[in-house]
This record gives C-alpha cells, sequence and structure tokens, in this order.
C-alpha cells in the first residue's frame, strides 16, 4: 500500500520529469527558430527570452527532485541558483507559515 509520503515522492519525481520533457521542447523549439535567418534577425531580443525560461524550468525540476529525495523545503529551495525564483519561493514558504 502506498503511504501518503510515498504518494508525494512518486508526484514530485512524475512532476519533474513532465519539466525536463517541457525544458526538452522548449529546447527544440529554440533551436529550430534559431535556424531561420529572418526570424533571428526580427526576434534576437525575444529569441534570448528562451534561455532564461529553460534555466527557470530546470531549476523547478531540480527542486522537484530534490523534494522527492527528501531534502527538506527550506534546504531545497536554496539550492535554487536563480536568485529571483529562489526569493519568490522562500516568500511563499514564508508567508505558508505565518499565523
Amino acid at each position: 500500500m502506498m503511504t501518503n509520503e510515498n504518494y508525494r515522492q512518486q508526484l514530485f519525481i512524475t512532476m519533474a520529469q513532465e519539466i525536463a520533457d517541457i525544458r526538452q521542447l522548449l529546447q527544440n523549439l529554440e533551436e529550430l527558430l534559431m535556424t531561420d535567418e529572418d526570424v533571428i534577425m526580427k526576434h534576437y531580443k525575444d529569441l534570448q527570452q528562451f534561455d532564461l525560461i529553460i534555466q527557470h524550468v530546470d531549476e523547478s525540476a531540480k527542486l522537484l527532485e530534490r523534494l522527492a529525495d527528501g531534502t527538506c523545503s527550506d534546504e531545497a529551495i536554496a539550492s535554487v541558483r536563480l536568485g529571483r525564483l529562489r526569493g519568490r519561493l522562500q516568500s511563499a514558504v514564508s508567508a505558508a507559515i505565518r499565523p
């Protein structure tokens, strides 16, 4: 029988894999768009957002993996490499535990 903790762990693992799949789709799209010279010339600055999105997706998946491995929330969040994302996560956790 699956316990609540096992259920949670499996959910986090599955969500991390789903996010990793999304990351791969984004990277494939970025590579495709970067082969079109007209797109590059018209949207160069916008295309740079793909890198930020991919980093954000990576960090989100890694966070879920850490949580699935049993890392406490504070430690898992502290390992997030994107400062703004880490700050939003820390604020959300802090707000959730305030009375």
